[in-house]
């Protein structure tokens, strides 16, 4: 009796030195994975992270085509518009040395007409000769040469006229072309500015995706390092072994899974085997593999 007595005083102590440990087991593995989980909640956060950046970086490398498209098309018609202005200036030169040779001839002609006049006049004597010998029964009607004259002066006036409204018109367009020019170079340039912004963001956004493509891995590969590890810092439990015929197997399967129901009991949602993340599962199977071998 007395020896029967001893040895269950003995298991009962080694039975509470078991549920220590597998307490403290219990606690080691919730903080393992509570960890696992905060990792894997970091890594899918990066991950979005990633895959915003990617998105947005596509996005910037659209704008950046359309923005060099509208240069193209600009510079073309900055180009069209400097052969319009360059047609629309030679031919306002062109207008004014041809009114400026009218101008001159038109001078010339009236002084060569005032000599024929002061040359080829009669003189008074000679009119009042004319006069005097004159038929009276003549209508006293004379032949009169200033229509002509006239009808030439009506020409070169309509002529000087419109050649000061084509340079009128010309010197308009020419106007509205400089404008025209003043505004697109504005726009190049704006254009070139924002391209040039557009490619920095590229830039930065390429950087930045970068870091976070080495943080992903970093963070991916301190995970799997730890959750690796886990077996290596949790405490081995010499647990008696299921062939040793001097205990019962049913106390030995009941210490190895006290974890579990231990953990059911607490918080089944998050500590069941079917719940945890796979490396945990994977780990905790090895782990209980190897308690059960020994």
């Amino acid at each position: 009796m007395e020896k029967l007595q001893r040895d269950n005083r003995e298991l009962e102590v080694r039975r509470v030195d078991q549920e220590n440990k597998a307490t403290t087991f219990e606690h080691r593995y919730l903080k393992a994975q509570r960890e696992v989980t905060l990792a894997q909640e970091t890594v899918d956060k990066l991950q979005t992270d990633l895959t915003i950046k990617m998105t947005q970086l596509k996005r910037f490398e659209e704008k950046a085509k359309t923005l060099h498209s509208r240069l193209e098309s600009t510079e073309e018609e900055l180009l069209h518009a400097r052969q319009q202005a360059g047609n629309h200036s030679r031919q306002y030169l062109v207008v004014t040395e041809t009114s400026t040779d009218e101008e001159a001839q038109e001078d010339g002609s009236g002084t060569d007409a005032n000599l024929d006049r002061s040359v080829g006049s009669p003189s008074a004597e000679h009119m009042t000769k004319e006069a005097l010998t004159t038929d009276p029964d003549d209508d006293g009607s004379s032949p009169v040469n200033g229509s002509t004259d006239q009808d030439d002066k009506t020409v070169k006036v309509s002529r000087a006229k419109t050649s000061k409204l084509s340079r009128y018109r010309i010197s308009g367009e020419n106007t509205v072309l400089e404008d025209r020019m003043r505004e697109l170079m504005d726009e190049v340039e704006e254009l070139q500015h924002e391209l040039s912004r557009a490619r920095d963001r590229e830039s930065m956004n390429e950087e930045h995706i970068a870091r976070l493509s080495s943080t992903f891995d970093q963070v991916f590969t301190a995970t799997t390092h730890e959750a690796l590890q886990i077996p290596s810092k949790l405490p081995c439990i010499p647990y008696p072994s299921l062939d040793n015929t001097d205990f019962d197997n049913e106390e030995d399967r009941g210490v190895i899974s006290l974890i579990y129901n231990r953990g059911s009991r607490s918080d089944p949602d998050n500590y069941h085997p079917g719940n945890l993340p796979p490396i945990l599962s994977k780990v905790m199977e090895a782990i209980v593999a190897d308690l059960l071998m020994e």
